[in-house]
């Protein structure tokens, strides 16, 4: 499996009821996209739960590293490029994949460096509290996200739909 993210940062005075609209009319194309697990279509908003900027976040987890390149090879990749521009495209490579069940509200995403001299073979095989557990080896950060997490954070993005195909 691989994860992967790209973010929009828009502007302050975005729209972002535009976003909202786009989800609702092309989130359901991927509710069936070969090769993946889930999509977590996400964006926050200035000055609402904690978040700083307005911005438009999807996050997906593939089953392989061969789902992700058809993705981006994929027209639908193409229009999300020709609205937005070409993001940079973040991967992590996953220790812990625990999918959304049912409905989810909110995904926290907060990275950490590990540190130099760190046990990668412990890292690896330890328990995480997070929902999602990544590792990112190119700039050896350690992603973790959770569903629907209490309190606040400066990293929270409202979900605003989720694919599953493998849950259909």
């Amino acid at each position: 499996m691989i994860a992967m993210q790209y973010v929009f940062t828009l502007p302050a005075d975005y729209d972002m009821g535009r976003i909202v609209d786009r989800v609702a009319t092309r989130g359901g194309a991927f509710d069936d996209f070969p090769g993946l697990l889930f999509k977590a279509f996400l964006m926050s908003e200035a000055g609402r739960d904690g978040a700083v900027a307005n911005r438009y976040a999807p996050f997906y987890v593939w089953h392989s590293p061969e789902a992700l390149q058809g993705f981006l090879a994929h027209a639908g990749f193409a229009a999300v490029v020709a609205s937005f521009g070409r993001p940079q495209v973040r991967t992590w490579l996953p220790l812990k994949i625990t999918a959304p069940a049912g409905s989810v509200r909110t995904l926290d995403l907060v990275e950490e460096t590990v540190a130099e001299g760190t046990d990668i073979a412990a890292l690896i095989t330890q328990e995480h509290a997070a929902d999602i557990v990544g590792l990112d080896p190119t700039g050896w950060r350690l992603l973790h996200a959770r569903f629907d997490a209490p309190g606040m954070s400066a990293h929270r993005f409202r979900v605003l739909h989720v694919s599953q195909p493998a849950q259909r």
